[in-house]
């Protein structure tokens, strides 16, 4: 299958005042193409900085973050942001929508080099599979949350990414809202082949995962 991202002895540190906090320590992971990961951690664990350096959006203080055999914090930020936006596609617990965007707007606006047909294409293909086409002319304050969570998730489709990483994507939403998205992602990941990393400090949310584990003291552990 292979593997989209591999963490070898990653270590993140942060200072505050004149100590340190080690919110990854030597972490050593790897993602396999149609994985569903799961990792579960209380708040302040480092779970959002996991996925950031995992994702190109943090550069660790030690160790490599390797994209198909590429250290991708080495490779200048042009190429990086490149990477980013073709191989990987964030969902985050705050959607993030722009409020003066419609539903299709807000999807087809983060596609990446496609052309307009294309792209129009793409999003009314996620719209569909998401069941919220009728709400394509929708604004994000008509939506509930967990619409708008969907909306947000097929923003982060619509390039085709390699891999889709969610910090808390059910964080934010009520208890059928947040039912109604980890089915979705679970069906995304078994029709679809979608490979998925979800950090999360819901322990019901992370036993969805088809490989779960815990972030204890800035290592990951087998959950």
């Amino acid at each position: 299958m292979g593997k989209i991202i591999e963490l070898k002895t990653v270590t993140k540190i942060f200072k505050s005042g004149a100590s340190k906090v080690f919110a990854l320590n030597e972490v050593q992971f790897s993602v396999d193409r149609g994985q569903y990961i799961t990792v579960v951690g209380p708040s302040g664990s480092g779970k959002s900085t996991f996925l950031h350096v995992l994702g190109g959006l943090e550069e660790p203080t030690k160790g490599s973050v390797f994209s198909d055999g590429i250290d991708i914090y080495k490779i200048g930020d042009k190429k990086l942001s490149f990477w980013r936006n073709t191989t990987v596609g964030f969902v985050f617990q705050f959607y993030h929508l722009i409020e003066e965007l419609n539903v299709f707007e807000n999807i087809a606006i983060a596609a990446f080099r496609s052309p307009r047909k294309s792209t129009f294409k793409r999003v009314q293909e996620l719209l569909q599979y998401l069941g919220i086409e009728k709400r394509r002319k929708f604004y994000p304050s008509q939506l509930s949350g967990g619409e708008r969570q969907k909306v947000a998730i097929a923003r982060a489709l619509v390039n085709h990414p390699g891999i889709l990483l969610c910090d808390e994507p059910t964080g934010n939403l009520d208890s059928q809202s947040q039912e109604k998205v980890v089915e979705f992602l679970a069906r995304l990941n078994k029709e679809q082949g979608t490979t998925i990393v979800l950090v999360t400090h819901n322990l019901k949310v992370a036993a969805k995962g088809k490989a779960r584990f815990a972030l204890v003291e800035g290592q990951l552990v087998a959950a």
